[in-house]
């Protein structure tokens, strides 16, 4: 099934919303073996969704009419927004 690429939408947002799981996100990959998970989509990009895993969740955004896209967040030193921070765990 073909799928058009929604305003701010990434790789994981098209899979959720059509296949309504992550758990598809190989068979997406495979039904379009042009993209790579680090590859940014185009606004109207067209792209092959062949596997629903949960309707459930792909029928609550339909009726609702919600399209996640959530597009891809970098943060930069030059936006403003570092952050120092140090892990420390310990295991007893």
């Amino acid at each position: 099934m073909r799928q058009t690429v929604q305003p701010n939408q990434d790789i994981l947002d098209v899979v959720l919303n059509h296949s309504g799981t992550l758990e598809n996100l190989g068979d997406f990959l495979a039904a379009n073996p042009q993209l790579n998970l680090d590859q940014d989509l185009a606004i109207g990009q067209v792209v092959e969704v062949e596997v629903i895993g949960d309707n459930s969740v792909v029928n609550y955004y339909y009726e609702r009419n919600i399209i996640p896209a959530n597009g891809r967040i970098e943060l930069l030193p030059s936006s403003g927004f570092g952050f120092d921070y140090e892990l420390d765990f310990e295991f007893n």
